[in-house]
């Protein structure tokens, strides 16, 4: 990895609830910098729009719902299913 690059990971979100959000989840890793070793757990976003995931690896998700009007972008990414 460069120096300079960003790096993202053992990040663990319990409990979150929220609410009239303009998007719900926008995350964005780059191919050599995945977003790395997240843990959702009873998690729920409502919002306008879904948003996206894309570059992430191995998250674990646990009672985690996304309430949008469109469906959750899922892109380039290894061992993230949204359940």
């Amino acid at each position: 990895m460069e120096q300079g690059t960003p790096v993202f990971r053992n990040v663990t979100l319990d409990n979150v609830t929220a609410s009239n959000a303009r998007t719900c989840m926008n995350v964005v890793g780059i191919a050599n910098s995945k977003i790395e070793n997240f843990i959702l757990r009873n998690v729920c976003i409502e919002g306008n729009k879904a948003g996206k995931i894309i570059w992430a690896k191995d998250w674990k998700l646990d009672d985690v719902q996304i309430k949008a009007h469109d469906e959750l972008i899922l892109e380039y990414n290894e061992n993230v299913d949204m359940p």
